[in-house]
């Protein structure tokens, strides 16, 4: 039982350092021109 925990855990750091990079990836480049976008349809 705490093996399939730790495995979980394990599974989840990862989910979370690469959904962290993906996201800053994101923030930094397409997702800032998109929000842009966004807000001038917006307005």
């Amino acid at each position: 039982m705490a093996k399939l925990f730790e495995s979980i855990g394990k599974l989840g750091l990862a989910l979370a350092i690469g959904g962290g990079v993906v996201n800053s990836a994101l923030f930094n480049g397409e997702f800032c021109t998109w929000t842009v976008n966004i807000v001038l349809i917006v307005r």
